[in-house]
């Protein structure tokens, strides 16, 4: 994804920030032997942040192929330019922060559980719970994951 947002790069004018983010979480929950969650989801989205004569405009979207990238780009300045409309701000530029860039990958090196694989680790661990306390009325062991790709590019 840093790769295309890298393409939309050459469009920036001024200072602009572009963001995308995917995050995806699965959750597992068992009583007593019995699956009773099993879910998994995935959301993402790009966003963008544009300066212009004193001002930040905002914008963000859902998904992140190249038409809304665009969208966003266009959403963000337009924000700004009538953020800026009769507020009588100096404006001005941002101060200079300098250059900087970097790619930091934070990924594990151990090999991804598969799905059945987690169900059997909660199924485990409630079996334990069960040996272990047998007096317990009622108890819940669930499993809740999440992980998140962030992409961001700047001017």
């Amino acid at each position: 994804m840093l790769d295309a947002l890298r393409r939309h790069a050459a469009r920036f004018a001024g200072y602009t920030e572009l963001r995308w983010q995917t995050n995806r979480g699965q959750r597992i929950g068992m009583r007593r032997g019995t699956l009773l969650t099993n879910t998994s989801g995935r959301s993402s989205g790009v966003s963008a942040r544009c300066w212009r004569d004193g001002v930040f405009g905002f914008a963000a979207r859902p998904d992140g192929d190249d038409a809304t990238i665009a969208r966003v780009l266009a959403d963000a300045a337009d924000n700004a330019d009538l953020k800026g409309t009769g507020t009588g701000r100096a404006g001005g530029p941002l101060p200079d922060a300098g250059a900087g860039s970097g790619a930091y990958d934070y990924r594990t090196a151990r090999p991804t559980l598969s799905p059945a694989e987690r169900i059997d680790i909660v199924r485990r661990l409630d079996a334990y719970v069960g040996e272990r306390y047998p007096g317990l009325v009622n108890f819940d062991v669930a499993l809740n994951t999440l992980s998140m790709e962030k992409a961001l590019v700047t001017s």
